[in-house]
């Protein structure tokens, strides 16, 4: 090794192990599919130097099978620049009406990540459950709540709640719908928090 080479570090099969497994347990993780009617949730407690919640700016791009994909926006959560930002701006800038209305559509939104237990199968443990503002905007009201809500991820004091989401062409949608506390339920399976495993950490 040259005599300058000892300033830098090395990219070794180690680093490339530990990549590995990281991108092995960013992929595992159980995602909740909101289904049509009432959809029971438990909102879980974060692991300690993370957050209950995390909010995301994302890009929604709809494919031609009638799908969609999200995507975080670089521009506004990386301060890198963000091609669908860029086309979005080009759109804008025609000044034709049509455009105007495709641009709308790439625009970034917010959007809210939460370790949840699905009632309806607890066995699986936590689950990724995302939504978006509106839905945000009434779990914050049940939190802000101190006589009918307070903090719901709280494992010993916390509560269910019941999401009914609103309805697209073809699915549920969580940009809307209704948001209660539910009065039973209360309890986590193990409800001390040292026995709350396979929460993901929302950085």
């Amino acid at each position: 090794m040259s005599e300058h080479m000892v300033k830098y570090g090395s990219f070794d099969m180690e680093d490339a192990d530990d990549i590995d497994n990281e991108m092995s347990k960013s992929f595992s993780a159980e995602w909740m599919k909101i289904k049509v009617g009432k959809n029971v949730v438990r909102f879980l407690p974060p692991p300690l130097g993370s957050k209950a919640l995390r909010m995301v700016w994302e890009h929604q791009l709809n494919l031609p099978n009638g799908d969609f994909r999200n995507f975080a926006c670089s521009r506004l959560m990386a301060e890198k620049a963000c091609m669908i930002c860029r086309k979005a701006d080009q759109l804008k800038a025609t000044g034709n009406p049509a455009d105007f209305d495709r641009a709308k559509g790439l625009f970034p939104r917010k959007r809210i990540y939460a370790n949840v237990i699905d009632r309806s199968e607890p066995e699986i443990g936590p689950k990724i459950l995302a939504f978006g503002v509106k839905i945000w905007d009434q779990l914050k009201e049940i939190r802000e709540d101190e006589d009918f809500g307070g903090d719901f991820t709280n494992p010993e004091t916390g509560f269910d709640i019941v999401i009914t989401p609103g309805f697209g062409p073809s699915k549920p949608l969580m940009r809307s719908g209704d948001i209660r506390p539910r009065a039973v339920g209360m309890s986590l399976p193990s409800s001390h928090p040292d026995n709350i495993t396979g929460l993901i950490r929302l950085k």
